[in-house]
């Protein structure tokens, strides 16, 4: 979702300011997420069209409250999409108790697991209904906060990345992305990993954070009033200065 939002501000108001971009597991296309999530999104677009239609009734008009998601409740769900990894996680703990460096790092990424925040009702609601239902990313133009997006804006350099085991966002949800935005320098990568293995897998310091340093290294001379590179991925943002690669 962080990458999503940060196109989003691109396009809105910072495309001058924001000179490189880089996305990790975005999916830009919502009917191309992987099993029922894809499916269910493009099935009931045109139900909720006819509906708003012939009743006036629109899915803004639904309490927020009813959309909320608990943090608690979101972690169960995440884990669920990948059973099989949590499972392994817990063997290759008890195969590296001894070492207090990966003991160290698993009880950090087990927290963020653990322990997500809350998804506001309100933004789940306007998520669903702009992004979701009318898969307006992958149009590349909609309306947000009362005003008129284009990814055409965009023109930053962007490296976005996809994972090939993913379970959420496809690499054809992700790869999308390359199509919607006027960038000339724009790469994509898919990289081994699941939707949070990309970024926290034991390959990805040498796959993920590896191609993006690379990447980042080749774009972060020193810039003329400009307020250096935006780095997001799909829930962890982390901006860096044009000095820092």
């Amino acid at each position: 979702m962080g990458g999503l939002l940060s196109l989003i501000y691109t396009a809105a108001e910072g495309n001058a300011v924001v000179k490189n971009l880089v996305t990790i597991a975005s999916p830009i296309n919502m009917y191309h997420m992987v099993g029922p999530v894809g499916k269910i999104t493009q099935l009931m677009s045109m139900p909720s069209a006819l509906i708003k239609k012939y009743t006036g009734k629109h899915l803004k008009d639904i309490d927020p409250d009813w959309f909320h998601v608990e943090g608690r409740v979101l972690s169960v769900l995440f884990k669920l999409t990948q059973p099989q990894a949590i499972f392994s996680s817990y063997v290759d703990l008890v195969k590296n108790i001894s070492n207090e460096h990966y003991v160290s790092r698993y009880m950090t990424m087990n927290e963020w697991f653990s322990n997500m925040p809350d998804y506001p009702g309100a933004t789940v609601q306007e998520m669903m209904q702009k992004l979701g239902l009318a898969n307006s990313l992958h149009g590349g133009e909609f309306r947000i906060g009362g005003r008129d997006i284009s990814f055409k804006r965009i023109h930053s350099a962007l490296l976005a990345f996809a994972g090939n085991r993913d379970v959420i966002a496809t690499v054809s949800a992700a790869s999308a992305i390359v199509s919607v935005v006027s960038s000339t320098d724009k790469t994509f990568e898919v990289v081994p990993g699941g939707h949070a293995g990309v970024f926290t897998g034991r390959s990805a310091v040498h796959t993920t954070w590896a191609i993006a340093a690379d990447w980042l290294a080749l774009r972060s001379g020193k810039l003329s009033g400009v307020a250096g590179t935006d780095v997001a991925n799909n829930g962890m943002d982390d901006e860096h200065s044009a000095e820092r690669p």
